[in-house]
């Protein structure tokens, strides 16, 4: 009895795939316009700020009684990084949503002045009031987001079967709520774990904390990839989510060096965005660039995840092939 043997093909290639969703891209030029026009409202619109909502509970921080021999910072101190934090942060920010949204150079930052001058600030009145905003902005977030990836999926992987936009949109809310719920879940009792051992020993928090890094760059993976099944192959949040995580279990060294490669082109051209003064209308240069090239790599994105797919079916019917015995020869 013998073995048949075959071929198996090679994974897509990263250079190659990031040529073709930069080349999309270049092709589809108006696709930027979504996220420079974010960018455009985030840094020259007004901000919506929480200084005089939550200035009270900063204040009760100088009173409260930590113990400093636990190596936590005294009140002041955290009161102080609190106060930094709130005064450089607007809830129009999270319009930026994650794993789904509209990539954002501004999001994470809020310029003290602009060419227009300092921005028209608003601040929230109530606990209910930023509630609601909170709701509103995340799921606005998911809107843009939806159009954003259903734009994408449209010039670089077209669907194999038509799916409309309202479902898409639907599962990915879908989705994006059922990660944010295992985040949760998962992400409530490590944080009271982590106060204990804080509490015990510092150090060894210090390297829980360092293990949970890893781990959560780690499932940051199949998370990246949740959305694509939805806006590709018109699958439900649930399906999405699970080819997902099989394309990562089968492909984790190639998948895995392609979204370092994707995050290191990001976050090392973020410094290049960040050298213009945000008073200064270069900013603008900087939005546009960012708006291409972040979109340039999600679209890449989609290309890879669809390739792969395609792949890995190959590679499975090869395999199967393989594994048949081949009738003896007479």
């Amino acid at each position: 009895m013998q073995m048949q043997t075959t071929t198996i093909p090679k994974p897509p290639g990263l250079v190659s795939t990031l040529a073709k969703g930069f080349d999309a891209i270049a092709n589809h030029i108006t696709i930027i316009l979504l996220p420079v026009a974010l960018d455009l409202f985030l840094w020259l619109g007004p901000k919506i700020r929480l200084e005089t909502l939550l200035e009270p509970l900063l204040k009760q921080m100088t009173t409260a009684a930590i113990p400093t021999s636990v190596g936590l910072p005294d009140p002041a101190t955290l009161q102080q990084m609190w106060t930094e934090f709130i005064s450089g942060f607007s809830l129009l920010s999270i319009v930026r949503t994650f794993p789904l949204g509209v990539a954002s150079l501004m999001s994470t930052s809020l310029p003290g002045a602009t060419p227009l001058g300092t921005p028209a600030s608003l601040e929230v009145p109530s606990f209910s009031a930023l509630v609601s905003a909170w709701i509103g902005l995340a799921l606005l977030g998911w809107l843009l987001g939806s159009i954003y990836y259903f734009w994408i999926a449209g010039v670089t992987a077209p669907a194999e079967e038509e799916h409309s936009f309202n479902r898409s949109f639907m599962q990915s809310i879908l989705m994006s709520l059922t990660w944010f719920g295992m985040a949760l879940v998962v992400g409530i009792p490590l944080m009271l774990v982590l106060s204990v051992l804080l509490v015990i020993s510092p150090a060894v928090a210090q390297v829980a904390v360092f293990i949970l890094l890893l781990f959560g760059v780690w499932m940051m993976m199949p998370v990246f990839f949740s959305p694509h099944g939805i806006y590709i192959y018109g699958q439900n949040a649930f399906a999405s989510i699970m080819q997902s995580l099989k394309v990562i279990r089968f492909t984790l060294p190639s998948s895995g060096t392609f979204l370092l490669v994707c995050l290191l082109i990001n976050e090392g051209l973020g410094y290049l965005w960040a050298v213009p003064p945000q008073d200064s209308w270069l900013t603008l240069i900087a939005i546009i660039g960012h708006g291409f090239v972040s979109t340039a790599l999600v679209a890449s994105t989609f290309i890879y995840y669809r390739e792969v797919n395609t792949w890995l079916k190959i590679v499975m019917e090869k395999l199967q092939v393989m594994q048949k015995p081949t009738p003896p020869m007479v």
